[in-house]
C-alpha cells in the first residue's frame, strides 16, 4: 500500500484509539465476557514505548495499553491496525516478531514478562480468513504439533459487521463514527457519509464535536478523490444537520489548502 495512504490511516487510527475512553469501550466490546470481568479496564494506561521496527510498521500500526488484571499484575493489550487492504495469509509471523520485541524490551529493562493480548483491527476490501499456526505449517501431525508455537489473536473485521450492528454494539458516538468511516471509506462512501456525520452530531460537547469533525474531514479528504470530495461538500451545503456546517467549512478549507499547495 502507498506510504502516504498508510500514514493517513495510521494517523486517524491513533487519533481515535489513543483516547482512553474509546479504547476502553473497544476492548470491552471485543474481548470475551469472561476475560473482561478479570480486567480492570479503569486502569488502562497508554504505553508510549516504541515496539515496532521499520519492517513491522509496513504491516500494521500499534497502540499499546497497560492494564491491571485480577491478580493485580499488569498485562499488555495491543491494538494493531492492519495496513493491507486484503486479508493476510499468515499474520502469526509478524505477530510473533512483535510480541518478541516487547518481551525483549522487558528483559532488557529487567522487568517480568507480561501476557500480551493482540487485537487486530482490519477494514480491508475482502473478508479476513483466520487460520491457526498448525494449519499454516505443512506436514504437522500429532507428533509434531507440540513443537509449533501456539497463541491467538482477537480479530475485528469490519467486513463481518453491518452499519446497523456497529451502531448497536458501540455507545461512544466517536467510536461509532470512526468504525463506520473505516468500514465504508473504500466503497459506496458517498451514500454513507451522512450517517457518519449524524453520529458526530450526537456528541454533546461542542468543542469535542468540532475537534473530531476536523479529524474526520481531514481523514476523508486524504482518502477519496477530489471530484467525490467536492460532490460531498456540495450535497452537504443544503443539509439540515448541524454538524454539516462545521464539516463543510473544514472541507472547504482543506480543499483550498490542497489547491494552493498544488499550485
Amino acid at each position: 500500500m502507498n506510504k502516504k495512504i498508510i500514514n493517513t490511516h495510521d494517523k486517524f487510527f491513533k487519533e481515535v484509539f489513543s483516547r482512553k475512553e474509546e479504547a476502553k469501550e473497544f476492548v470491552e466490546k471485543n474481548l470475551s465476557e469472561k476475560l473482561v470481568k478479570n480486567l480492570k479496564l479503569d486502569t488502562l494506561q497508554l504505553d508510549t514505548t516504541e515496539y515496532s521496527n521499520k519492517n513491522l510498521k509496513t504491516t500494521f500500526s500499534d497502540i499499546v495499553y497497560n492494564c491491571e488484571y485480577k491478580n493485580n499484575k499488569t498485562i499488555k493489550i495491543t491494538l494493531l491496525f492492519e495496513h493491507k487492504s486484503y486479508s493476510v495469509t499468515n499474520p502469526y509471523i509478524q505477530l510473533m516478531e512483535y510480541i518478541l520485541r516487547i518481551w525483549k524490551m522487558q528483559i532488557k529493562q529487567k522487568q517480568k514478562l507480561s501476557p500480551i493480548i493482540p487485537i487486530i483491527f482490519y477494514h480491508g476490501r475482502e473478508k479476513w480468513i483466520k487460520n491457526s499456526m498448525e494449519n499454516i505449517i505443512e506436514g504437522v501431525d500429532d507428533n509434531l504439533i507440540k513443537y509449533i508455537p501456539k497463541f491467538e489473536y482477537e480479530l475485528v473485521d469490519t467486513n463481518t459487521l453491518t452499519d446497523s450492528q456497529i451502531k448497536t454494539i458501540y455507545d461512544s458516538f466517536e467510536l461509532k463514527a470512526s468504525i463506520l468511516l473505516f468500514k465504508n471509506i473504500f466503497s459506496n462512501f458517498e451514500n454513507k457519509i451522512r450517517d457518519i456525520l449524524i453520529e458526530l452530531n450526537s456528541i454533546t460537547d461542542p468543542q469535542k464535536r468540532d475537534y473530531f469533525s476536523e479529524t474526520v474531514a481531514t481523514y476523508i479528504y486524504s482518502n477519496i478523490n477530489t471530484e467525490l470530495f467536492q460532490k460531498i461538500i456540495e450535497a452537504m451545503k443544503n443539509d439540515t444537520i448541524q454538524i454539516n456546517k462545521k464539516f463543510v467549512s473544514i472541507a472547504d478549507f482543506l480543499e483550498t489548502r490542497g489547491i494552493e499547495k498544488g499550485i
